[in-house]
């Protein structure tokens, strides 16, 4: 009984892999915004924080002397929660409808064009809200932006609009806290006086929350604190240079941090990212290309004691920053989007010390593509707590190797059949306790947590 119990699931598990997609192991996604070729680019990330490129995915590509296509200028990524999809967001010389690419990740990191569906012009910023909502801008210089929601069908693929929601200022960065729940947006328009808005998801509706005035040059790359308490705003090419900090309310509302906005000693910050412990927030600059680690009071959310944290090199080649907790390592990513200062273009990856300083790990791997710049990260659930799905290397030795396979499978199933302890995962509650027995709990507590992919 115990046998045909066990063969029934693992076919149940081998139909659902086939449809069901997600890296299984931690992974980077780069989206390459060439205007002759639009492409995103696959990373493994390893147990020691260093990444292997896996694949670059072209879009389109074209000739300079060719007509625009919808496909190049890839500028924005997002990936789904479940990990199975990415969207990225093309930003043409079209002035009517742009592109979003849905891409499918699979197993091993490859990617796999799904569908292409369209928005209006300009998506300059997305983000996935579930599995099957995605947020999109439209930005414009003059006249109405919105925020508009779609809804994703993976089986038809398409998407429709369910609702928007409208700004009056120049629309270009959306962030979105951990839980899902708020999105904030910059009003920034080009002549200042910028303002941040927060809009709450409340099943397909986007519902207007709260707008303030963000006292910094310009209002652009977002980022929430790692724990959703705080949001930052970058001020820009606008002196003086500074990043802006906001208490968010339960109700959404924004309440500027004491002392807010803080100095920057970079020139033009353009984007503030939490570290994944949330005692930093790196700032990236566009004019020196620096990155700037700045302590957070996580209380207060106040900043303080910036620091240079890494200089990409020449004014514009620092492209977009992202951080991940992985392997009980807290790891900044970024990207070096520009050759013509003499080095490569690439992604770095860097483990982030306790002091807010950054070692480097991985330096400018190549995207194979044109103007590598916004990240998507996935971390396969593997955020510094052990993956219970994670159980041997294939050896039959149980040794884990921080991916899921069918050598876990296959060794879990070993250790079930013949009551090995090491199948003990659960106790019936499916909160991954052990009762020091061996029971249907345990296969089914695995099955799941193996097609969650940890």
């Amino acid at each position: 009984m115990r046998t045909t119990t066990m063969l029934a699931c693992v076919s149940a598990l081998v139909l659902a892999g086939a449809a069901c997609g997600q890296a299984s192991f931690p992974a980077a996604f780069v989206c390459n915004n060439g205007n002759l070729e639009g492409s995103v680019t696959s990373y493994r990330v390893n147990q020691d924080g260093t990444i292997t490129f896996l694949q670059k995915l072209v879009f389109a590509a074209r000739e300079a002397s060719d007509p625009a296509d919808p496909g190049t200028n890839a500028y924005s990524i997002s990936i789904t929660p479940s990990g199975r999809f990415l969207a990225i967001s093309h930003a043409t010389s079209f002035s009517t409808s742009e592109r979003v690419s849905i891409v499918e990740v699979n197993v091993d990191g490859s990617l796999t064009w799904y569908a292409n569906v369209e928005t209006y012009d300009s998506p300059l910023a997305i983000q996935w809200v579930t599995d099957t909502l995605f947020a999109v801008t439209r930005s414009q210089t003059s006249g109405t932006n919105n925020v508009i929601l779609y809804r994703w069908d993976p089986v038809a693929r398409t998407t429709t609009r369910v609702h928007f929601a409208n700004t009056t200022g120049f629309m270009s960065t959306l962030a979105i806290t951990n839980d899902r729940r708020f999105i904030a947006c910059n009003e920034s328009p080009l002549n200042g006086s910028p303002s941040a808005r927060v809009y709450e998801i409340v099943g397909e509706r986007i519902e207007f929350r709260s707008s303030v005035p963000t006292g910094t040059g310009y209002a652009i790359g977002f980022g929430f604190s790692a724990d959703d308490r705080h949001l930052y705003v970058s001020g820009g090419s606008l002196a003086p240079y500074t990043v802006g900090g906001f208490a968010l309310g339960s109700d959404g509302s924004l309440t500027p941090c004491d002392a807010s906005p803080y100095p920057s000693i970079g020139v033009s910050p353009k984007q503030a990212v939490s570290s994944p412990d949330g005692s930093f927030v790196y700032v990236g600059h566009g004019t020196d290309a620096t990155i700037v680690a700045m302590q957070r009071d996580p209380l207060t959310g106040a900043l303080s004691n910036p620091t240079f944290a890494f200089d990409v090199g020449s004014q514009s080649s620092l492209g977009d920053i992202a951080a991940m907790r992985v392997f009980d390592k807290d790891l900044l990513f970024f990207t070096d989007k520009e050759t013509f200062d003499g080095t490569p273009r690439g992604l770095f990856s860097a483990e982030i010390n306790a002091d807010g300083s950054l070692t480097i790990l991985s330096e400018r791997i190549d995207t194979l593509g044109v103007g590598p710049n916004d990240i998507a990260l996935w971390n396969a659930g593997l955020g510094g707590e052990p993956c219970v799905a994670d159980l041997d290397n294939g050896s039959g030795s149980g040794t884990p190797d921080n991916a899921v396979t069918i050598d876990d499978l296959l060794f879990f199933l070993g250790a079930f059949e013949t009551g090995n302890i090491a199948a003990d995962l659960d106790n019936g509650t499916f909160t991954g306790t052990p009762d020091n027995a061996v029971t249907i709990d345990d296969l089914l507590y695995f099955l799941v947590r193996f097609e969650d992919g940890c």
